[in-house]
């Protein structure tokens, strides 16, 4: 048995190792507590309309506070779920589009929702 404390990778694999695990492990941090936020924003809505407030407008830096941040946890989770499934084909050209255009586009996509919404 190796005692992996005393390895010192002279390729760089465990840092790339570490980025490739965190960077979609990252994502769902994100995520979840972009979904926790977004939770207790909307608690508070339904609180003021309760008391028969009018809703608070969402601030433009709020806005696009939103938008970043659920495209990055979107694009890191696709990213993450094409990364460790492994996109089986053939052409090179494919595996780009698979690997990166989609997770790029899927947090385009969720960030402009976000944003919008």
């Amino acid at each position: 048995r190796a005692d992996l404390s005393t390895m010192a990778p002279g390729d760089g694999g465990g840092a790339m190792g570490a980025f490739f695990f965190i960077g979609p492990l990252g994502g769902l941090v994100i995520a979840i507590t972009f979904t926790a936020v977004m939770v207790a924003r909307e608690k508070a809505k339904a609180a003021r309309a309760e008391a028969g407030l009018p809703p608070e407008p969402a601030t433009q830096a709020w806005r696009l506070w939103r938008g970043v941040l659920a495209a990055v946890a979107v694009y890191l989770t696709a990213w993450g779920l094409v990364g460790f499934n492994g996109p089986d084909l053939s052409g090179d050209a494919m595996r780009l589009v698979v690997s990166e255009l989609l997770p790029a586009l899927a947090g385009l996509g969720a960030g402009v929702l976000a944003y919008r919404s």
